[in-house]
């Protein structure tokens, strides 16, 4: 899912507010990061069998642009989206 303007705002103030300290990367100890602009979605391992339906957690992608090493974040936990109230939906792990 690609993020809108408000979504992206949302997504670096999260980041802005909450990644304190140091922002090298664990891997390289480079800090430039690139930020996807869409989301992703993580499942729960199935042992390869694709899943239907349960819950998905909606994932914002932070990249190094060095080196690959990728940070994900909790879309809904950050704000940037909110979880479907619809039964076996999204949940983000709640």
């Amino acid at each position: 899912m690609a993020l809108n303007e408000e979504q992206q705002r949302k997504a670096l103030d999260h980041l802005n507010t909450k990644w304190k300290g140091l922002r090298n990367c664990q891997i390289c100890g480079d800090t430039n990061w690139n930020v996807h602009p869409e989301l992703y979605e993580m499942r729960q391992f199935n042992e390869g069998n694709m899943v239907l339906g349960g819950p998905l957690i909606p994932l914002l992608v932070i990249e190094c642009t060095n080196c690959g090493n990728t940070i994900s974040i909790n879309a809904i936990r950050a704000g940037i989206v909110t979880p479907d109230k619809k039964e076996g939906s999204a949940n983000g792990g709640k």
